[in-house]
């Protein structure tokens, strides 16, 4: 069987690939954003609707760094403190 931990974090349940309802929720998780691409301009209505996406599938968590989140308090945050945080995230052991 394919189980994958859905990226909301420890608490979310474990997706089971095998049944309809799991599978659906991984593709709609991967359907591209609402309106149109970030084309660099915008950042704040991009990173909007990248939050609504987040709380509709249970996501918050993976923006929190260093108790700001990430899509609110982006200006907060150095690119350093972001990807030490992805880095831990990639390697942790349930990912």
């Amino acid at each position: 069987m394919v189980f994958a931990r859905s990226p909301a974090g420890s608490a979310a349940p474990l997706l089971n690939y095998w049944t309809k309802e799991d599978a659906t929720i991984y593709f709609k998780g991967c359907e591209a954003l609402d309106g149109n691409p970030y084309d660099g301009k915008g950042l704040p209505e991009f990173l909007a609707r990248l939050q609504g996406k987040a709380e509709a599938f249970e996501w918050e968590s993976l923006f929190q760094i260093n108790n700001r989140d990430l899509l609110t308090n982006y200006a907060e945050l150095t690119a350093a403190q972001v990807q030490t945080a992805a880095m831990v995230y990639q390697v942790a052991n349930d990912r």
